[in-house]
C-alpha cells in the first residue's frame, strides 16, 4: 500500500510540473492546439463572435493572446504580452496613454519575428529577438507585412471579450507601421527589380533607419517620446521594432526626424538590440530615466554604431529632461 501512494504521489507531482511547464511556453509556430484551431469560436472573443475570415487560430498563452492568419498558403502569426501599467503621470496628463506596456509581435512561417513592438525596456518575454541576417527577398518581405495589414483589418472587425480589449487595441495600433511597411521609400533600381531581386540580408545589402516620434505629455511640461527602427533593403521594409517608453508607442505619434545610414552594411548597435535605460523609471528624469532617455540612447545606438551606457550617462544623471534629442 505504501508503495501504491508513492507512485501516485509521484505521478501527481510530475503531472503538476508538466502543467507548469506548459503554461509558460510560447506555442511552437504552426503548432497551435488542435482544439484551438478546429473550432471558428475563440474564448479572447466576446461571446457569440466568430473568427474572421482567415484566422486560422486565437487563443490565450500567459499573460497574452496567440494567433495566426493563412492566405492563399501564406501564414503569420501573431502574439501578445502583457506587462505592468504605463505610469500614472503619463496617464493622468495623456488620456491616450495606453493603460498597459503591452509587447507585441509578428512572426513568419519561418518563424521569424518581422515586426516587434516593445512597451517597456526590454521585451517581456527574452526569446522575442528578430531575425537579422538570413536570406530572404524583397517580396517575401512585402507579403508578410501584407498579412499583416489584412490580420490587423480582420480584428479590427471583431470584438474581444472585456479581459483582451487592451490587447486588441495595441494590435490595431499597429496599423500605422505596417502600412508605412508597405511603401517602397527608395528604390535604386529599377522597380520591377526592387520588386523581385533577391535581397541577401547575409550579405550586408539592407540599411539601418531610425526614427524619433514624439507628442506633448505631463500637463504640457514636456514631450513623451519613443522610436522605431527598420531594416531597408532597396526600399523595402524587411524588419521593424517600435518602442513605446513606457507610454505611447511610436507609431501613434508624430515623426520629428529620422537617420538613415549612408551605405549597406553591418552594424553592432541598434534599435533592433532593445536598446534602452536600465535605470529606475522617473517622468522627470532628475534621477532614473524618462522616455527621453531611453530615446536618446536608441536613437545613438543606431546613428553612431555604439551601445550607449543603460546605466549611467543620460539614463541615471539629474538632468531635467523633457525634450526628445534631435536628429543629428
Amino acid at each position: 500500500m505504501l508503495a501504491l501512494l508513492r507512485s501516485i504521489g509521484f505521478i501527481i507531482v510530475a503531472s503538476l510540473c508538466l502543467i507548469a511547464l506548459g503554461a509558460t511556453a510560447s506555442p511552437a509556430v504552426g503548432n497551435a492546439p488542435s482544439d484551438q484551431s478546429s473550432t471558428r469560436f475563440s474564448t479572447v472573443l466576446a461571446l457569440g463572435q466568430e473568427l474572421g475570415e482567415g484566422l486560422t487560430s486565437l487563443f490565450t498563452v500567459p499573460n497574452g493572446i496567440y494567433g495566426s492568419y493563412e492566405l492563399d498558403g501564406e501564414i503569420v502569426y501573431f502574439e501578445t504580452r502583457r506587462g505592468p501599467r504605463t505610469p500614472k503621470f503619463l496617464r493622468d496628463g495623456d488620456p491616450a496613454t495606453p493603460t498597459f506596456e503591452i509587447d507585441v509581435r509578428f512572426i513568419n512561417q519561418d518563424g521569424e519575428s518581422f515586426l516587434i513592438q516593445i512597451g517597456g525596456d526590454t521585451p517581456l518575454d527574452h526569446t522575442w529577438t528578430e531575425a537579422t541576417a538570413e536570406f530572404k527577398t524583397d517580396m517575401q518581405a512585402k507579403t508578410e507585412f501584407e498579412l499583416a495589414a489584412r490580420t490587423i483589418e480582420t480584428l479590427g472587425t471583431l470584438k474581444f471579450s472585456r479581459k483582451f480589449v487592451h490587447e486588441r487595441q495595441a494590435l490595431l495600433n499597429l496599423a500605422p507601421i505596417v502600412d508605412s511597411a508597405q511603401v517602397i521609400e527608395k528604390i535604386e533600381e529599377a522597380p520591377d527589380q526592387a520588386l523581385s531581386a533577391p535581397t541577401l540580408l547575409a550579405t550586408n545589402t539592407y540599411r539601418h533607419r531610425v526614427e524619433i516620434h514624439h507628442k506633448s505629455c505631463c500637463f504640457g511640461l514636456g514631450r513623451h517620446s519613443a522610436t522605431t527602427g527598420k531594416y531597408l533593403s532597396r526600399g523595402v521594409t524587411t524588419t521593424a521594432v517600435i518602442t513605446c517608453n513606457h507610454g505611447t508607442c511610436a507609431n501613434q505619434m508624430a515623426l520629428k526626424c529620422s537617420w538613415t545610414s549612408a551605405s549597406p552594411g553591418n552594424r553592432t548597435s541598434h534599435v533592433h538590440n532593445h536598446i534602452s535605460c536600465s535605470t529606475p523609471y522617473n517622468a522627470t528624469s532628475v534621477y532614473g530615466h524618462n522616455s527621453n532617455d531611453d530615446t536618446d540612447i536608441q536613437y545613438r545606438a543606431v546613428r553612431d554604431n555604439r551601445h550607449p551606457s543603460s546605466t549611467g550617462g543620460t539614463c541615471n544623471n539629474s538632468s531635467l529632461n523633457n525634450e526628445p534629442t534631435s536628429c543629428y
